[in-house]
């Protein structure tokens, strides 16, 4: 059986916070290991019946597919940290400066 990980990351190991220590020749060495290629600086444009189209028209077919959409994550968590930025940045503290206009905070936070 044939494995594929695509990913929109530019190197193995990225998450999304641009890496962690080792993480790319960790990462390297196991998909090697277990024969799976690597994909990586694309996006998916579509899924078609037994295949997925990439962002560059590349097509990669496939019987089982797992597609994990973009992680940006929880909103509370995404406030949360917008409003310590805040706390510590000197700016006024006003209602209308704490986050922009089309944020809602949950309850409880």
């Amino acid at each position: 059986m044939k494995l594929t990980y695509v990913s929109a990351e530019p190197f193995l190991g990225h998450f999304s916070i641009g890496g962690l220590p080792h993480g790319e020749s960790l990462l390297s060495m196991f998909l090697k290991k277990e024969h799976i290629t690597a994909i990586l600086n694309t996006g998916m444009d579509r899924v078609e019946e037994r295949r997925l189209v990439l962002a560059d028209d590349t097509s990669i077919g496939f019987a089982y597919a797992m597609i994990v959409p973009p992680f940006i994550g929880a909103e509370a968590e995404r406030l949360i940290v917008a409003a310590l930025i805040l706390a510590t940045s000197g700016l006024p503290a006003g209602a209308e400066h704490a986050f922009p206009p089309t944020a809602t905070i949950p309850p409880g936070v």
